[in-house]
């Protein structure tokens, strides 16, 4: 904790309602109640700490420090006329209707909802914090560097879409002593 205190137990990072969970002792899961007073969480060998109201994890520490949220997006789509699926909010849903003999009836939605993993980078120099929402975001941050950055990315073939790729880079960066 940020006060200096320490808590030990079972935690574990619930990506679908981005909270970080824990089992006390009468083996119930909890939420923390105040994730900002948290200084860092440690499972097994993965640390976290709270930023931008989140908890991320931290690949890499050095000059230019990379974190990493990984999430579960839910996506909802309402079914229309004929069955199809929008994800517009104009579509019209009616809960309850009342029959002609005043009985109450309860409709159910029809929702067609699916879910995606979801990755949000964080890189941080001097207390700044940007989000990089793609991979030539770094170019932003780095102007001067840009096209160094850009030979690297391309000559180990980055992915965003992978954790270890997007690391490799930020180690890159650190090895080379770029600054922004």
């Amino acid at each position: 904790m940020k006060d200096g205190n320490e808590a030990t137990g079972k935690f574990n990072y619930n990506m679908l309602l981005d909270e970080m969970q824990f089992i006390n002792p009468p083996d119930e899961i909890m939420s923390l109640a105040s994730p900002s007073k948290v200084l860092k969480v440690v499972i097994a060998n993965r640390t976290f700490i709270y930023l931008k109201n989140y908890f991320v994890e931290i690949l890499t520490d050095g000059n230019i420090s990379l974190f990493y949220r990984a999430h579960v997006k839910r996506l909802a789509e309402k079914i229309g006329a004929y069955g199809g699926a929008s994800a517009t909010s104009s579509i019209e849903s009616i809960a309850t209707f009342t029959s002609t003999d005043g009985s109450l009836t309860r409709l159910s939605e029809n929702e067609k909802v699916s879910y995606k993993n979801e990755l949000t980078y964080y890189i941080m120099q001097n207390g700044k914090v940007k989000i990089l929402f793609k991979l030539n975001d770094l170019f932003k941050f780095f102007p001067v560097s840009k096209d160094l950055i850009q030979q690297e990315i391309e000559k180990q073939h980055t992915s965003y879409t992978d954790i270890e790729s997007v690391k490799k880079i930020i180690d890159w960066i650190n090895a080379k002593g770029l600054k922004e």
